[in-house]
This record gives C-alpha cells, structure tokens and sequence, in this order.
C-alpha cells in the first residue's frame, strides 16, 4: 500500500472529484466514485472526529 501523507490524500480526492465533474463516461465516473470511497472510509477511521451538529 502506498504511503501518503495528508496533504497527498487531499490533493488526490480533489483530483478524483474533479475527474467524477469532467467525465461523460459512466463506467470511469463509476470508477473514480469507488476511489473517491475507499479515500474518504480510511479517512474516517483514521481517529477521533467531531460532531458539530449536535
């Protein structure tokens, strides 16, 4: 697995989001939707996070 640092990640989902905006193909936008997940789910678990809602 490959090392990346935060600002990586960051710079890697914005890149993924803006190629999801700019795709017409649907499989590739469909691709590029499964990575943006894996992103943000490892994002999720990496510690504590804060509700504001609440």
């Amino acid at each position: 697995m490959m090392d990346v640092n935060n600002n990586e990640k960051a710079i890697l989902e914005h890149a993924l989001t803006s190629a999801i905006l700019n795709s017409s193909d649907y499989a590739e936008i469909e691709q590029y939707q499964l990575l943006l997940t894996k992103f943000k789910t490892a994002q999720d678990e990496d510690g504590f996070r804060y509700d504001y809602d609440n």
